[in-house]
């Protein structure tokens, strides 16, 4: 798309600020480069109530960090019929999921269907967070999809995350994409664990695009579809 830089987006938030788009559903800004500055400008707006009808937002590919997204997680979490972020390639971290997390686990987003966390540089204590929040919290209820991939997660945040979906978190979801991380041998067996003892009951979709015996013989047999 054709770059607008933080200033294009700041002119945007301030047509929205003063209430010119009201009725508006979907707002897509994916590559245009609008920065921090861009999504906490949109992220104010948003705050505000002035677009109250708001269910799917795409950022990617936007330069956004840690600060862009936590402005855009209390915003967006007010909104009562939000059901997709799309934040992928950008570079939240894992303090910018920790920020999600944290607004998920006071209440917010209980309609997200969708979240994609792709291509952020998220490694263990992100995931360890967003996990807390799902268990803990029951955040999340509906989500269908979660994409965490090309990412730099191990072990011990997949250790963290199969540990709550075991208790039940994410029963809805369908589609978990994991691929192109640093998961070992010991996150393989326990998501297989996980998924063995009955977790993520409606998934039908797991993305890795690697080899892992065990974590594909509990797919097959539980009917998921391994990729």
């Amino acid at each position: 798309g054709n770059p607008i830089g933080y200033n294009g987006a700041i002119v945007f938030a301030e047509a929205v600020g003063s209430g010119a788009l009201p009725f508006l559903e979907k707002i897509w800004l994916g590559g245009k480069q609008i920065g921090d500055v861009g999504v906490t400008a949109l992220a104010t707006a948003v705050g505000n109530g002035l677009l109250p009808q708001l269910e799917k937002l795409w950022l990617c590919d936007n330069q956004i960090g840690t600060d862009g997204v936590a402005a855009l997680a209390t915003a967006v979490g007010s909104l009562p019929s939000f059901k997709l972020l799309e934040l992928g390639r950008n570079s939240i971290g894992d303090a910018g999921v920790t920020a999600i997390a944290t607004a998920v686990a006071n209440g917010a987003l209980p309609l997200l269907e969708q979240l994609h966390l792709q291509g952020n540089n998220i490694g263990d204590d992100g995931v360890i967070a967003l996990a807390e929040a799902l268990g803990n919290h029951g955040a999340l209820p509906v989500l269908r999809g979660l994409n965490l991939g090309s990412n730099a997660i191990g072990d011990s945040g997949i250790l963290a995350l199969a540990t709550e979906l075991g208790k039940g978190a994410l029963p809805n979801l369908k589609d978990l994409y994991l691929n192109h991380n640093s998961i070992g041998d010991d996150g393989m067996i326990a998501l297989a664990d996980a998924l063995g003892n009955g977790a993520l009951a409606s998934l039908t979709d797991l993305f890795m695009y690697t080899t892992a015996p065990a974590l594909q013989a509990a797919c097959k047999a539980h009917g998921i579809k391994y990729h």
